[in-house]
């Protein structure tokens, strides 16, 4: 039973925790408790999966991270050993099957600097699919996290910054800022002083750790400390996706239609290929694949008969927060950058 206390917890968790050496008193304190009753609440609510674990919101766009989506056919005798190779790469945050000859789809991430595609070219060599194709966004046509809208958690505000930019390159971070980055992308502990071991284990008092996340939300590069209520409800439906084959110049036209269809949790545009020649991608949210067909058939009616074709998800096989500047990245592309072509490199 979530009381009003309870309630106002999750409304201060929401905003974040404030960058001090006993945070949770301070927030029991403000719902009239004391630091130990909070933490006794919070743990609670969280094993009742009534909000997330406490942990840092990065902006991706801020650290100019990049992410891209790619495809690939696999045989069904290889398609789990295939993708657990794929898997290896420390940037590759979410994998699914779905229904499609291209079965296999993952979201691929790494720092500004990384050659994104190089990375793509890695893993096909790796894996010798029998197609591929990479999927860098082109423009975002409704809604801004296609990501998030996916997994529902663990991937929020990340936003893909369209096709490859060269010569980006990554913010400058100081040794000690990588490395209390690179420890506060776990959840943080529910204790009466919960950034003390993180300053331990950088070895620099409690007070320096706390002044660069301070610094961090400064720079623009940590929204808050916090967590977020689980969703529940109809919003909890899934989301298919659905591909279509729009002219490019009927493009801008035919998004105008989008925003009449609530159903619409995200479209965009993206790359097309022989093998693959949608251009606009659709989450659409429905309960059923019945309900999604006559939402389809709506959206049919609004911007015409185009070629399209609804993809269904098998399975999602892996589903991981994105992780800033691991250090298993660095350490996979000094294995593996020999595999990209040498003129990318």
């Amino acid at each position: 039973m979530v009381d009003e206390k309870d309630r106002l917890l999750l409304s201060l968790l929401q905003k974040g925790i404030p960058f001090i050496g006993r945070p949770f008193a301070v927030l029991g304190a403000k719902a009239g408790m004391d630091g130990a009753d909070a933490i006794l609440r919070i743990e609670k609510m969280r094993r009742e999966g009534l909000l997330t674990d406490i942990r840092a919101f990065w902006d991706p766009q801020a650290f100019r991270y990049q992410g891209a989506w790619a495809a690939m056919k696999f045989s069904k005798n290889d398609f789990e050993v295939l993708s657990r190779t794929v898997y290896q790469h420390p940037g590759v945050v979410y994998g699914l099957e779905r229904d499609h000859d291209l079965n296999f789809w993952f979201f691929l991430t790494a720092p500004a600097g990384h050659d994104l595609e190089a990375h793509f070219r890695i893993l096909r060599k790796q894996t010798y699919p029998e197609a591929s194709i990479f999927l860098p966004l082109r423009k975002v046509l409704k809604g801004n996290n296609l990501l998030s809208s996916l997994t529902g958690r663990g991937s929020e505000g990340f936003i893909e910054q369209g096709e490859k930019r060269r010569g980006v390159q990554p913010p400058p971070l100081t040794l000690d800022e990588l490395r209390l980055i690179r420890l506060m992308q776990e959840p943080l502990l529910l204790t009466d002083e919960p950034f003390r071991k993180i300053s331990e284990s950088m070895n620099v008092p409690e007070a320096i750790a706390l002044n660069l996340l301070g610094g961090f939300a400064q720079k623009g590069y940590l929204k808050r400390i916090g967590a977020y209520l689980e969703s529940r409800g109809p919003g909890r439906d899934p989301r298919h996706l659905v591909v279509w084959q729009i002219a490019e110049e009927k493009l801008e036209k035919v998004r105008g239609f989008f925003e009449e269809f609530p159903e619409i949790v995200y479209a965009d545009s993206r790359p097309g290929y022989p093998v693959f020649p949608y251009t606009v991608s659709m989450l659409i949210r429905a309960g059923s694949l019945g309900e999604l067909g006559i939402f389809v058939k709506q959206i049919e009616a609004r911007i015409g008969q185009w070629p399209h074709r609804i993809i269904a998800t098998i399975r999602e096989i892996k589903k991981t927060p994105v992780r800033y500047f691991p250090k298993e990245l660095d350490s996979w592309w000094i294995r593996q950058r020999l595999l990209a072509d040498p003129a990318f490199v």
